[in-house]
């Protein structure tokens, strides 16, 4: 992971990374939950280069890779604030509402 330092830079500032890093509260079901800013739908925010993104967004593209344009990143675990890469996965529009569809019927 250490790596990924070099890709953000350190500019004086702490890197996305560091910031990342020192968020992680993992709790027993293996969720790590966002500590800092969250938008009205329960998502981490997080500013990256002065862009605004979710931090699940964040983290996929980090550690999974690239999302392919108009897929969606689904929580595995059905929680917002999760940002744990193992908790994530890379769904079409379809998929991801049939997976809401099938969880609100529980």
């Amino acid at each position: 992971m250490k790596s990924l330092i070099s890709h953000y830079g350190r500019r004086g500032q702490r890197s996305m990374y560091d910031l990342i890093l020192d968020a992680i509260d993992e709790l027993p079901k293996g969720c790590w939950i966002w500590p800092h800013r969250k938008d009205e739908q329960g998502y981490g925010r997080i500013s990256i280069e002065g862009e605004e993104k979710r931090v699940h967004v964040a983290m996929y593209e980090l550690f999974v890779g690239k999302i392919r344009k108009g897929n969606h990143i689904h929580h595995k675990c059905e929680n917002p604030a999760c940002f744990n890469p193992e908790h994530l996965e890379q769904v079409t529009p379809k998929e991801h509402k049939e997976r809401h569809k099938t969880l609100a019927g529980k």
